[in-house]
């Protein structure tokens, strides 16, 4: 019997399955901060609700397909989902200046979103070891913030201060997302064990069988709509959904209008913040899955949303790039923490046949707040201004460590709990 402190955490498998999910991120994310500064220019010359809406709408038909999503990865397959997540996302990667073609592609491109993390995520929780889950999270979700940020800052930095083109930042997106594809035909883990209600149907079939009195076909179960939502959405992922839910309107506010509300204060050179803020989610994922690991997901999502609430006040106040530079260091702590912390939350407990429905729960918080962010602060920003837009953003993440406080019992230790692929096969 193998020893888990010795088994190791940077399997062939995890390594390729951390570098495609990054390569997904990175092209995927080019376009929430680059298509407003588009949207607004004199060729589309969209108002600013309007673009909430666009880079809200991606979000929301994410939200709507990721419950079917995750019933998928569990019952066909983590690589179907992934390589036509993958595929989609890299032929929805077209933009013309005509609005309402936009909103089709984006809704789109959101479903094919979707396929790919929910089967990304889920896979990566197939094949990191029990005794390293917390800290093979925060590497795995580093992979998603390194793309929220590396990919925004490079884009921001190629449109604006350099003058490029934005069908540039197509291609770049189209090249990034046809390496991430050529990543999976490399990537072997085991299979997924055969479902737990396939094996009951085959167990009754061999009873009837037993008794010589096979019935026809198996009897139907009475569905109803309360059935149907306890087989998409996993009942331990709703706490950590809810709460990513409040953290990510942050997120969607900050992507979409940050670059919009420097320039409005004449801070140049934004694409810094996003910079910064990708090298402090390197230093901060790995000790918050190793603080995982060691004790809960408690302290890290509190204080994670803590300093999330402070970056906010510092941001909706900055007047120079230096300012705006300390909030981006408080955002990504509190991101790392929050975000790390849940979805190790989200997963750890899930029963193996279950994590598809798990992830995809997780990940209807992490999109829906972020398209809620999208869509209310277009609304708001309209209305108030950029400055007291960051204002009142502060109470969605407070909202979140309200509702973290009051629904979470005493944390387990992830060591001891849920399972392993390869605690389910011999």
């Amino acid at each position: 019997m193998s020893n888990p402190a010795k088994e190791p955490l940077w399997t062939k498998d995890f390594v390729l399955i951390t570098i495609c999910n990054l390569l997904i991120f990175l092209g995927y994310q080019t376009m929430p901060s680059t298509l407003p500064i588009y949207l607004n220019s004199p060729v589309v010359g969209a108002p600013d609700a309007i673009i909430g809406w666009v880079l809200g709408i991606g979000s929301v038909s994410a939200v709507l397909s990721r419950p079917f999503t995750g019933l998928g990865v569990d019952l066909i397959g983590r690589r179907v989902f992934l390589v036509a997540g993958i595929l989609g996302m890299t032929l929805t990667f077209v933009v013309i200046p005509n609005l309402p073609f936009i909103f089709i592609i984006r809704f789109l491109n959101g479903i094919f979103w979707a396929m790919a993390c929910t089967a990304a995520t889920t896979i990566m929780a197939d094949v990191v070891k029990r005794s390293h889950f917390g800290k093979g999270v925060g590497f795995f979700s580093l992979s998603n913030s390194l793309g929220l940020a590396i990919a925004p800052a490079f884009a921001l930095y190629l449109l604006t201060n350099r003058g490029y083109s934005f069908n540039l930042i197509i291609v770049l997106s189209i090249c990034t997302m046809l390496v991430a594809f050529a990543v999976t035909f490399f990537l072997r883990y085991k299979k997924v064990p055969r479902q737990v209600e396939r094996s009951a149907q085959k167990a009754v079939l061999k009873q009837a069988r037993a008794l010589r009195t096979t019935p026809r076909k198996l009897p139907r179960e009475k569905r109803t709509l309360r059935e149907f939502l306890k087989r998409i959405f996993e009942r331990g992922a709703l706490v950590p959904a809810i709460v990513i839910f409040c953290n990510n309107m942050v997120q969607g506010t900050v992507v979409t209008f940050l670059s919009i509300h420097a320039l409005s204060r004449g801070i140049e050179s934004v694409h810094l913040y996003f910079l910064l803020y990708a090298c402090v989610l390197i230093i901060a994922r790995p000790t918050v899955g190793i603080l995982v690991d060691r004790y809960s997901y408690k302290a890290p999502t509190i204080i994670g949303l803590s300093f999330v609430v402070i970056a906010l006040f510092l941001i909706a106040s900055s007047t120079t790039i230096a300012a705006l530079l300390v909030a981006s260091v408080f955002h990504g702590i509190g991101h790392s923490g929050v975000h790390t912390s849940l979805l190790a939350m989200s997963v750890a407990d899930a029963p193996f046949e279950r994590r598809g429905a798990a992830t995809s729960t997780y990940y209807v918080g992490f999109d829906g707040g972020y398209a809620a962010g999208a869509f209310v602060s277009g609304v708001i920003a309209g209305i108030v201004g950029y400055t007291k837009l960051f204002f009142i953003t502060v109470y969605a993440p407070l909202s979140g460590l309200i509702l973290f406080l009051i629904l979470t019992r005493k944390p387990k230790n992830l060591k001891t709990t849920g399972q392993n692929i390869s605690d389910t096969q011999s």
